[in-house]
């Protein structure tokens, strides 16, 4: 009877207790992150330079980093963030405290200074006194990050058709929608009683050999924005910002507007954006469906490029955002397009979980020290099937990828192997 009393009692503890394990158990487990992240703070490069103080008749001040090369105080911020991330991935579980391997964790740049030196400060940050070799294309050219019309040629007669379409139809037209951002930013940067092509000249979309799309005044308003928007998060003196016209962060947010007009007519052209951003978004697909042992970064897959490779990868995903101060779809220094996959441990079903994250505004320009990961500002991405969870939003993953792969173009595609120095 005491032998019969013991094992019904076992039994009853085991059937009480299992469920109460299966409770406490975590759900979703996080595998594997692939992050493509803009470079941090730079001076204005050359030609930006020259076409900017020729449009307003004015020396821009030098910094102190040659043209177009990330700055100390770039670099600052980018491991300020980095070690926001590394912090909140060993939290997750993804890596621990000790240096990973090129097989756990894998930095891939594009070739320029500026994104090597950004790759190394999020990794310093991410992984102190690991010295983790960032990989690059020894020979700088990239097929990935750097894929102009010059290396991808553009079709002409589509790339203009797209273009004009996206500006309703009439160059003179968007210009006139966007006159009052354009004399905005003239009054800020222009000298009184002087001429000023900044403010003055008209709107032409050209099309150049093989196929490049460009509207060049566009082109000059919106670097002059950005070079604003770079000079304020510098942390450079108000009067070294648009010849003192910038005194305060509110004084530079409406001014940043035409900077998100110029990708609306280019980057976010679905076509030109298919044609441009196919090969990094293809080797994404790859990385996030792989789980052979022998490819690199298997847990944490950096890379980091430029503002106009998110702004490819945003139009494929059909991924929208407008965060703070920031204009609609803005890509801020060090930001970074985040693409995350989880597994449902009860069902062991896998999942996708996609995040635009980046630093406040004055964050930036006054390294502000963070906490958390939720210090930064992060938007989600969602569409039909995807569900909140305790982990975020996260979407079916091989119902997205196979929705990104049919947005490739497959004519464009070609073998691509990471470096291994």
């Amino acid at each position: 009877m005491r032998q019969w009393l013991s094992a019904g009692l076992l039994f009853l503890l085991s059937a009480v207790s299992a469920p109460c394990l299966a409770q406490s158990a975590p759900q979703w487990q996080l595998e594997k992150v692939v992050e493509i992240a803009r470079h941090g703070v730079r001076p204005p490069v050359s030609w930006d330079r020259r076409a900017i103080e020729a449009d307003t008749g004015r020396s821009w001040p030098r910094w102190s980093t040659p043209d177009g090369e990330l700055t100390q105080h770039g670099r600052l911020a980018a491991t300020i963030k980095g070690q926001l991330e590394g912090q909140h991935y060993r939290r997750l579980g993804l890596i621990d405290k000790d240096c990973p391997t090129a097989r756990d964790v894998y930095i891939y740049a594009s070739p320029l200074q500026r994104t090597r030196a950004t790759a190394d400060a999020l990794s310093q940050g991410a992984f102190p006194g690991c010295q983790l070799q960032v990989h690059y294309q020894q020979s700088g050219n990239d097929p990935l990050f750097l894929t102009g019309s010059q290396r991808i040629p553009l079709d002409g007669t589509k790339a203009k058709a797209a273009v004009l379409q996206a500006m309703g139809g009439s160059v003179q037209a968007a210009q006139r929608r966007w006159q009052p951002e354009i004399n905005r930013l003239a009054r800020a940067l222009c000298q009184q009683g002087r001429p000023c092509p900044l403010l003055s000249t008209p709107w032409a979309l050209n099309v150049n050999h093989p196929g490049n799309v460009s509207v060049p005044a566009l082109d000059h308003q919106a670097a002059a924005a950005e070079t604003l928007r770079l000079a304020w998060s510098e942390g450079l003196p108000a009067a070294q910002v648009g010849f003192g016209s910038v005194r305060q962060q509110r004084d530079l947010t409406p001014l940043l507007e035409l900077n998100s007009v110029k990708y609306r007519y280019s980057n976010d052209v679905p076509y030109i954006a298919s044609r441009q951003g196919s090969r990094l978004l293809a080797q994404i697909i790859a990385a996030l469906e792989s789980e052979r042992p022998s490819d690199v970064g298997q847990r944490w897959l950096l890379l980091v490029a430029h503002d106009n490779n998110i702004a490819y990868l945003r139009t494929l995903l059909r991924f929208h955002w407008q965060q703070a101060d920031y204009p609609e779809g803005n890509i801020p220094p060090g930001a970074s397009l985040v693409f995350e996959r989880w597994r449902d441990n009860f069902s062991g079903k896998r999942y996708l979980r996609i995040l635009f994250r980046t630093q406040r505004l004055t964050q930036i320009r006054h390294l502000t020290p963070l906490k958390s990961i939720s210090d930064l500002l992060q938007t989600e991405y969602s569409q039909p099937g995807c569900r909140h969870t305790d982990a975020g939003i996260l979407c079916p993953l091989d119902a997205s990828l196979q929705t990104f792969s049919q947005r490739l173009d497959s004519e464009v595609l070609q073998p691509f192997s990471w470096p291994s120095s």
